[in-house]
């Protein structure tokens, strides 16, 4: 006997759970939106915008954070751009979408968060170049068109046979590769409408890229940190031999170079970690409602908001204090104004009280056919 759809473990979340998912994903990816125009903003402002845009760690920072505010964008829609007519209602929220509006969706989301991928590993190599082959501007402008003309390739290629072979179809929180009903692939008593090769596809656009990066990143990484321990070493030798203020400058810009590529890959690792544990524990054990929304929980703090860290990084952390300071700012003026309120609400009050106990009064009077009497003390 055939059914519509496979059990699912989102099939026994709450409401307030499922309405708390929306919430923090569009909180966190907001805040990526946010955080990614920061940064394309500090590149392409008129104040400085020819001298950052001479240097290749801008420019991949602005092509980052670009691809960063489409993916970002995708996820913010959430449940709008998932169909109305889904059968999985119970646990979608908003869906007001339709299958055009979910493919549009999840070709943002795919080639945003691709194209972050793969500028995460570019700029690792940029770091890991920098420092131990020495390569400068000129020598990164001969090999930069070609590394924007394989991401968009790329991207682009992905995301256009994603919506050829139905791929995009809704999750538990925004439209993206899976099967339609979720998991019809894994049961031989449902029928996929949707995504009927999704396999093989999540295997090849998701699984596999996100694993190439990685590996790039990281092989970049370990690297660079033995190129920068052989440069402290052989910097710390000339010093105890003479004074070189060259070779100080020199060792303290690795220093500050691998220190911003250890924060940028931290913050990949953190964003995307939670994700590839969530995938992983579904495929190889049966998650219950609670372990499910834990995960989704995680993840929905974690994915949507790279954008938001990368700008902590590019600015020092600066931006951080001056959030801390604008947040302090909107406390204060709504404590303020909550206290007006109250006063005003306080003085209103007693005005109305004595208002009311004079027409009692006069009332009173009236009744009694003449004014109180007044007693004397004796």
């Amino acid at each position: 006997m055939s059914v519509e759809k496979v059990s699912l473990p989102y099939d026994g979340w709450s409401d307030n759970q499922i309405i708390t998912l929306a919430i923090v994903n569009r909180v966190t990816s907001f805040l990526s939106l946010a955080g990614s125009g920061y940064i394309v903003w500090k590149v392409l402002g008129p104040k400085h915008r020819e001298e950052k845009l001479k240097k290749m760690y801008q420019r991949i920072m602005l092509c980052l954070s670009i691809a960063d505010m489409i993916g970002s964008f995708g996820v913010f829609l959430g449940g709008w751009a998932m169909p109305a007519d889904s059968l999985h209602d119970n646990f979608l929220y908003q869906n007001v979408g339709n299958v055009i509006t979910c493919d549009a969706q999840g070709f943002l989301i795919q080639c945003g968060y691709s194209s972050v991928v793969l500028y995460n590993a570019f700029l690792s190599a940029f770091f890991l170049m920098s420092v131990k082959y020495s390569w400068n501007e000129a020598k990164f402008r001969v090999v930069e068109p070609y590394v924007h003309a394989f991401t968009l390739i790329v991207t682009l290629f992905i995301g256009t046979v994603s919506i050829v072979e139905e791929l995009f179809n809704p999750t538990m929180k925004f439209c993206w590769i899976q099967s339609y009903p979720i998991n019809c692939e894994t049961s031989d008593e449902v029928e996929c409408i949707r995504g009927k090769r999704v396999k093989i596809f999540r295997w090849l656009f998701m699984i596999i890229p996100l694993f190439i990066g990685v590996v790039c990143i990281f092989y970049c990484m370990k690297n660079l940190i033995l190129t920068v321990r052989r440069i402290e070493s052989e910097t710390l030798l000339l010093i105890s031999r003479m004074t070189n203020t060259n070779t100080r400058r020199r060792l303290r810009r690795t220093r500050a170079v691998l220190m911003k590529a250890c924060w940028y890959v931290g913050v990949f690792a953190f964003v995307w970690s939670p994700s590839i544990v969530q995938v992983a524990l579904s495929k190889m054990t049966s998650l219950g409602p609670q372990g499910s929304f834990i995960l989704q929980f995680v993840c929905s703090l974690s994915l949507p908001v790279q954008g938001f860290l990368n700008a902590l990084v590019y600015t020092h952390f600066k931006a951080l204090s001056k959030i801390i300071t604008l947040c302090q700012t909107c406390f204060e003026w709504l404590f303020r104004r909550r206290r007006s309120s109250a006063r005003s609400f306080g003085a209103s009050t007693t005005t109305q009280q004595i208002t009311e106990l004079e027409g009692e009064l006069s009332n009173f009077e009236e009744r009694a056919e003449g004014p109180i009497p007044v007693v004397h003390p004796m």
